[in-house]
């Protein structure tokens, strides 16, 4: 079929009527913070920068940043360093597990050997020292020759006595010797010879006091060196090549991170500034705060031609220093921190709260702020421009007002509930101005699980209480909630979830199982509410395992938990308090021949439901699963070896109900993936497709969206010839441009028919398909 001109002129102008804010189905997006950066190097025209999880690269020309991560190709997590090599152009990235990345311009290619080796010994990648194309690796274990060229490991040197594993921290050459600093002194030995696998071809050097050595240089026909010693009293020492006695450039009052030498001077990262030192090893500058009050924490830095310096700073990212006390910080955008206990999703708007406890439900004390994530963009709170925050320790849980994303409420292990409006903190209630109880012995007001009901009241959960439910109510008056002989006075609690008939579950940490409340719609009527207590024996809930840790309501009000031991659903929910009870029943799965109990061997830590009604399944260290609406049929199951997953360790699960996003809280970060299911509603909306038109180079999915819950949809060519048909997920159905014989539709313009199951619910759209 000829396509005209005028009709794909037409679908270009229905494409650009309304705005996709999702990205394509089946593609991730990995949300990593950027302040504490670790390794730094740079080329002529660019400068690489180091986390923990992910390298940045920022332009000279035009201080741009662009992130490289695990989606961009980085095949691990845990970086050490980064090393740019100027004879070709490669840039290495050494991991702590001893796993390598050559970054070689758009290609990166994987070296595993060791991180799979049988090594004993710590496998850490270092340091990396480039003789051409040879990278020299500083190892936990010794030293590791790579081919940048050829993309291989050439050799290794175990240098310790007798051929024993020994801790190289950085290497150096000048051209006839190679100098290693160690965990135990100077090693040398001359780079021609060809037997430098045997230990027998290194000496260590006289004259230094035994050690630990983390950083050499050359410099002047020099070597230079540093000694560490307790935190804040490392020295220097230096000593000619040609006649090696050594003596002490700096006597303590140090901690060294970094030693670099240009042809003029000598630069030393300490752990608050940087030191510049002449010719003669004298300080010549002291590098120390950009502006009047961002002081430096340099954990590695670089000198650049023009004699500025870049580092990379444990709190403000990467940092340009245009002299001893002006500079500025890039970073990409980014959440606060990797850690996410918590998080909420309202109308575009994700809040993630980095908080934490231990396993007694105590203090961690982490202040790192909150993180709001909203149109691809993150904006977070720290105490820096927060000062309320430097006060408030270990916020867990987080709250949206359903009438306005601006309005959130925190709650926090020991401050009691903050209020935020507009990214700044407005009220903190506590037992001093509120009833919230505190601690007998202690100032400290502990706030559990936070949610809003239909009428605009504000439940929480309060620690170390009988009276452990507060509500907020939506007149701005208080009320709580007697537990007693149900909850101890030094009891924690923990998340708290209100279903859609108005009942609140609230998890009981530390194996004391989960509570049930139904004020019966009558909140200030307190003497027809109805209150149980679930345990893990039959009749008292028969809960799986012996702690509960997460729970959600499903499209048909199942509850589902997950616990230490697996998963379980409350089918009977809404007859939880009947004489009769209701006993929470495991999911039998089939497996080849086999039945078994679903996630029978997991720990369960996240639960959620999307459009579909589908259940994704959060472990604490198998990953997250997507499973059938019945549990029964396993459809995703991502790991941190398959996917961009960040971490096996889930800690939470949140969905945006129109897109589709599934953002996952994990032991590394926060990373989300768009998945083929959205809410649906009773009735067709602004039906669309997209990618819409279907362009020759796009083998994607095809969504079909803003269509009423779980439609028919048929999709048929413009003679009306059946090609395809599916039920919705949610509201979005997924076509993939293939007929019923699996071939690839030709090219044209196809009619979408989607219709509800009595048939009241009708709407027809258009697809242009170009292959």
């Amino acid at each position: 079929m000829k396509l005209r001109p005028g009709l794909i002129a037409l679908f270009l102008v229905l494409l650009s009527s309304f705005v996709l804010r999702a990205m394509p189905i089946g593609t991730w997006n990995i949300h990593l913070p950027y302040y504490e950066c670790k390794s730094v190097t740079q080329s002529s025209s660019f400068v690489w920068t180091a986390t923990d999880n992910s390298l940045f690269r920022l332009s000279k020309a035009d201080f741009t940043t662009d992130k490289i991560t695990k989606i961009e190709g980085l095949s691990d997590l845990s970086i050490g360093t980064v090393e740019y090599n100027p004879y070709n152009g490669v840039v290495v990235v050494g991991y702590q597990n001893g796993n390598i990345d050559i970054i070689n311009g758009n290609r990166i290619y994987n070296l595993p050997d060791i991180k799979r080796s049988q090594i004993v010994a710590n496998k850490a990648i270092k340091g990396v020292f480039f003789i051409g194309a040879l990278a020299y690796l500083s190892t936990g274990f010794g030293i590791v020759v790579i081919d940048t060229d050829r993309n291989e490991i050439k050799d290794t040197y175990l240098i310790g006595p007798n051929g024993t594993y020994l801790a190289v921290y950085d290497i150096v050459s000048d051209g006839v010797g190679i100098y290693a600093a160690t965990a135990t002194g100077i090693y040398s030995a001359q780079l021609s010879n060809p037997f430098l696998a045997n230990y027998a071809s290194w000496t260590q050097y006289t004259g230094l006091p035994a050690g630990v050595y983390n950083c050499i240089e050359i410099f002047n026909g020099e070597l230079i060196t540093s000694q560490k010693l307790t935190a804040g009293n490392d020295n220097i020492w230096h000593a000619s090549i040609a006649n090696p006695t050594w003596s002490m450039m700096v006597n303590g009052g140090l901690n060294v991170k970094e030693i670099k030498v240009t042809a003029t001077n000598v630069w030393v990262a300490d752990i608050f500034s940087v030191l510049e030192y002449d010719a003669s090893l004298s300080l010549l500058y002291l590098w120390y705060t950009i502006g009047t009050s961002d002081g430096l924490f340099p954990n590695d830095m670089v000198p650049d031609a023009d004699g500025t310096i870049w580092y990379a700073d444990n709190y403000m990212g990467l940092v340009h220093m245009t002299s001893s006390f002006s500079g500025t910080a890039y970073r990409p955008n980014g959440p606060v921190s990797t850690s996410a206990v918590g998080m909420d999703f309202s109308d575009g708007r994700l809040c993630v709260v980095p908080g934490g406890h231990d396993d007694t439900w105590s203090n961690i004390y982490n202040r790192e702020g909150v993180s709001f994530y909203e149109n691809q963009s993150w904006n977070v709170m720290q105490k820096t421009t927060v000062p309320a925050l430097d006060s408030i320790d270990d916020i867990n849980f987080c709250e949206f007002d359903p009438a306005d994303n601006t309005h959130v409420w925190l709650g926090a292990l020991g401050k009691g509930l903050i209020e935020v409006r507009n990214n700044q903190v407005v009220n903190i209630y506590s037992q001093y101005n509120s009833i919230l109880d505190s601690k007998i012995e202690y100032p400290w007001c502990g706030i559990g699980g936070i949610e809003y009901d239909e009428e605009g009241n504000l439940w929480m959960c309060n620690d170390n209480t009988a009276q452990c439910l507060k509500v907020l109510k939506a007149d701005n008056t208080w009320m709580e909630f007697d537990f007693q002989g149900m909850v101890g006075t030094a009891s924690a609690v923990g998340d708290l979830m209100i279903t859609e008939s108005g009942q609140k579950w609230i998890i009981l940490p530390r194996t004391a199982g989960m509570i049930v409340f139904d004020d019966n719609g009558t909140i200030d009527n307190i003497s027809d509410d109805r209150k149980k207590k679930l345990g893990f024996t039959p009749g008292n809930g028969a809960m799986p395992g012996t702690d509960v840790l997460c729970m959600v309501e499903d499209k048909d009000n199942e509850v589902w938990i997950g616990t230490d031991e697996g998963i379980a659903v409350f089918y009977c929910a809404e007859s939880i308090f009947n004489s009769g009870g209701c006993d929470a029943q495991q999911i039998l799965i089939q497996q080849g021949e086999y039945t078994q109990i679903l996630m029978e061997s997991q720990v369960v830590t996240a639960l959620a439901v999307d459009g579909a009604n589908r259940k994704w399944i959060g472990t604490e260290s198998g990953g997250v699963y997507l499973m059938s609406e019945d549990g029964t049929k396993e459809i995703l199951h991502f790991t941190a070896d398959n996917s961009p997953l960040l971490s096996d360790n889930v800690t939470g699960i949140t969905i945006d109900p129109e897109t589709g996003e599934v953002f996952f809280a994990t032991g590394k970060g926060v990373v989300s993936y768009k998945s083929d299911a959205v809410e649906g509603e009773d009735y067709n909306g602004d039906v669309y497709a997209y990618p819409n038109p279907v362009r020759p180079d796009y083998h994607g999915k095809i969504a079909i969206k803003g269509l009423v819950r779980d439609a028919d949809v048929k999709i048929t060519d413009i003679a009306g010839n059946l090609i395809y048909q599916t039920t919705a997920l949610g509201g979005q159905a997924i076509w993939d441009g293939n007929n019923f014989a699996g071939e690839r539709a030709a090219s044209g313009v196809y009619l979408v028919f989607i219709t509800n199951e009595d048939g009241t619910q009708k709407k027809v759209t258009k697809i242009l398909l170009m292959n």
